[in-house]
Order: C-alpha cells, then structure tokens, then sequence
C-alpha cells in the first residue's frame, strides 16, 4: 500500500480511523459543476483496469482543504496545535480551535479553476493573483493563530480528492494513468468554468468519508 494510505485506508478500500479537524469548502452539491463533473472522472476511473488500486470516496465528501490543522497522527509532534496540549482529549481540541478559527474573517469571493487532473483528485489553482494573495493570507493568519504550520504551508496545492491509491502501479499501468489524467485535464479545463468557493468551515473528521460541522459528532 502507499504509504499515506495505510494511516486511513485498509488494503481492501475499507476505512480506518483517523481523527482531526480541518478548514475546507464543501463542493458536494450539484450546485457546483466541478462537483458533476469530479463525479464523472471517479465513475470513468471505477471502469478502468485501474480501479483495483484505489479506494473511492463517496462524493457526499467532496471539498477543498483550505488549511489543514489537528490530527491525531500528530500528537506528541511540532505540528501539534500551540494553543493545546498534547494530553487534551480531541472533543476540548475540536472546541478550541473552533473558537480560535471563527475569531478570523473569513474570505469571501475565492475565485478557483481547474489545473489538472490525476487519478487521486483534481488539482485546483486560484483564477487571479488576487484570488491566491486571499486565500494565502487567510490560511497564514488561521496557522499563526492555532500555532499549525504544516510542512510544505506555502506550496499546498488545493484540490478536491475522489480516490485514494492503495497500491503501487506497474509501468504499464502508469501510462494508462497518466493517458487518462491526460484526457481528463483536458475534458475539465473545457467544461469547468472558475468558479467561486463556498465560504470556508472548521469542520472534524472521523475518518476519510465524512466531514462534520457538528463537533458532536466527534467519535471519542
């Protein structure tokens, strides 16, 4: 299994625990045409001979991670939030930094457009200079807020993810991955105008399939 995928994924696509919070757009509404269209490129990936490698999500879940925070994978580690304590129980974790997150303004009129694609997700890029200085400048206040800053802050790449991959890919089926990323960057960049993010949430998540607004739906 890849290695990512081992923390949140068991090797028959089931999945494990995986406690933490985060700040995302939800784009799991057929409000949102990169919503239907995202749906379209899992469905067509399901259909290949790729589809035993990788786990699906279910598009209830759909969204772009605008700053990720807390995981329990990182108590005890410099990427544990500043403002807790690395004995807090994550339900006092979810409240405090919930309370830290809605204190800053959020941004508003995001404008995103679709840079690529691949078989895990779709690669999603800010339309103008002033659409990335804001999105930028709201996930450095939140991290030096909370006291998170994750490695690789200032180049995340924003995305909404479909699949996770469970296995290594043989040679041949790479270029088969890579042809149909090929296709399908080109079939999104036509059919995906930029489109504006919903405003942003602190939300938790028990494991890769669900994102909660409600902190009391945290598993303890």
């Amino acid at each position: 299994m890849i290695k990512e995928s081992e923390l949140k994924f068991y090797p028959d696509g089931r999945a494990k625990d995986y406690l933490g919070n985060t700040i995302i757009s939800f784009l799991n509404s057929e409000l949102y045409n990169i919503y239907r269209e995202s749906i379209k490129v899992m469905e067509a990936l399901k259909n290949t001979e790729l589809a035993q490698s990788y786990a699906f999500l279910p598009p209830s879940s759909f969204h772009v991670t605008i700053l990720t925070l807390c995981r329990e994978m990182d108590r005890g580690t410099p990427y544990w939030p500043r403002i807790c304590s690395p004995e807090e129980e994550f339900i006092q974790i979810d409240k405090k930094l919930k309370e830290t997150v809605e204190q800053i303004p959020k941004p508003q009129g995001i404008k995103m457009e679709v840079d690529c694609c691949l078989p895990i997700n779709i690669r999603l890029k800010p339309a103008s200079a002033h659409d990335e200085q804001k999105i930028r400048d709201y996930r450095d206040r939140v991290s030096e807020a909370v006291g998170i800053r994750h490695a690789g802050h200032d180049e995340f790449a924003f995305h909404l993810t479909y699949s996770y991959q469970l296995y290594e890919l043989s040679h041949q089926e790479q270029a088969m991955a890579q042809a149909f990323c090929r296709h399908y960057t080109e079939v999104l960049r036509k059919k995906v105008a930029p489109f504006e993010l919903p405003e942003p949430e602190f939300v938790i998540f028990n494991n890769m399939l669900e994102y909660e607004p409600d902190l009391s739906r945290r598993k303890l």
